[in-house]
C-alpha cells in the first residue's frame, strides 16, 4: 500500500498516477490512448439533473490518497450499461464512453469487466455547460 506520498506527507496526483501505471505495467495492462471519444470524468465530479429533477454527481470510481488493494483491483477494469462504457485507464483515471465497439479495444489492452456505476444513464442530463456539449459528441 502507497498512502500519501512516497517522499513526505502531501498528495501527489501525479505520484498516484505514476503508481498507478507501474501496477498496471506489472499486470500487463496497456494504457488507452485512444481518448477522443471519451470524457474524463474530473475528480471534482461532474453533476447531473436526474429524470425526478433532482441533482446528483457522479465521481471518479478511483480516487483517495492511498494505492492499496481496493485501489488495485479498479485499474484496468470497465463496465457496460447500454450502449455507455465507463473504463478506468491505467493511470487511475475514470472514462466514459458511447459504443460497445471500444469493449473490444479495452479487452485487447487486458482490461476486465467488472460492475460499477457507468454515469449519464438515460433521462439524466449533465448541467455544465462544457461537459454537456462533450458528451453530445460523444454519445451521438
Amino acid at each position: 500500500m502507497v498512502c500519501n506520498s512516497l517522499f513526505g506527507d502531501h498528495y501527489d496526483p501525479q505520484e498516484f498516477r505514476m503508481v498507478c501505471m507501474m501496477y498496471a505495467s506489472e499486470q500487463h495492462i496497456g494504457y488507452i490512448d485512444n481518448l477522443e471519444k471519451c470524457l474524463c470524468i474530473p475528480e471534482n465530479g461532474i453533476f447531473v439533473r436526474r429524470y425526478n429533477d433532482r441533482l446528483t454527481r457522479y465521481y471518479p470510481s478511483v480516487h483517495g490518497f492511498c494505492f492499496n488493494d481496493e485501489i488495485a483491483e479498479m485499474i484496468g477494469t470497465y463496465s457496460v450499461d447500454g450502449e455507455r462504457v465507463a473504463f478506468i485507464n491505467t493511470d487511475g483515471k475514470t472514462y466514459v464512453t458511447y459504443g460497445l465497439e471500444f469493449v473490444s479495444l479495452l479487452e485487447d489492452a487486458g482490461f476486465m469487466k467488472r460492475n460499477f456505476i457507468v454515469p449519464f444513464d438515460y433521462g439524466e442530463e449533465i448541467t455544465d455547460a462544457e461537459y454537456a456539449r462533450k458528451w453530445a459528441k460523444i454519445a451521438c
